[in-house]
């Protein structure tokens, strides 16, 4: 089993209306506010309001294998994306293990958000939200990418933020407790590799 972050009340709130853009997060790297990150543009590139109920940011799910791949971590445009296509999209086609071009509207939209939404930690817990809204526009041609070391693009941070909940996770903590029993350490502390 994998903890997970408990996103039900987006997904909620985006069967009654789909979201622009919307980023599960996580706690553990950008804070409370840092979950559940999301906007609606008008056409006039203003934000519309939306009240998410029963949420609470620190609340997790114990998810399977399939369904912590199968969580739904972003929306864009109203198009669900879960962790399972962020991964096959950073390996396949953001110079992962391979380079390519992006092909289905999922690995797209994953290019454009990359270009498009960037958090950035600004004081101790403090971050921004950089976007560029010329990237919700229709047909708009792609922004460039701008490198900013400081800063992580939002599919990244989904892909971070999945990696450290895998570490996290009870089963993982369990092999490591097991592993460091066998090697007769006692705990998985003692048993790292000065």
């Amino acid at each position: 089993m994998f903890l997970a972050p408990d996103n039900g009340p987006f997904y909620r709130s985006a069967r009654i209306r789909p979201f622009d853009f919307w980023a599960s997060g996580s706690t553990a790297f950008l804070g409370p506010l840092g979950r559940g990150i999301g906007f609606d543009l008008d056409f006039d590139g203003t934000t519309r309001k939306r009240t998410i109920t029963d949420y609470d940011p620190n609340r997790t799910v114990e998810l399977t294998h399939d369904g912590f791949l199968s969580q739904r971590l972003i929306y864009n445009l109203g198009i669900p994306i879960t962790r399972r296509q962020i991964i096959k999209y950073i390996a396949n086609k953001a110079s992962g293990v391979h380079s390519g071009v992006a092909q289905d509207d999922v690995d797209k939209a994953l290019a454009r958000i990359r270009r498009c939404v960037t958090y950035k930690r600004v004081k101790g817990r403090e971050f921004s939200l950089d976007i560029t809204a010329d990237g919700w526009i229709p047909d708009a041609p792609d922004p460039p990418f701008k490198h900013d070391p400081n800063a992580f693009d939002a599919v990244v941070m989904e892909l971070v933020i999945a990696t450290h909940l895998l570490v996290i996770s009870p089963r993982v903590l369990e092999l490591e407790s097991v592993v460091a029993t066998e090697l007769g350490s006692g705990s998985p502390e003692a048993a790292s590799i000065e």
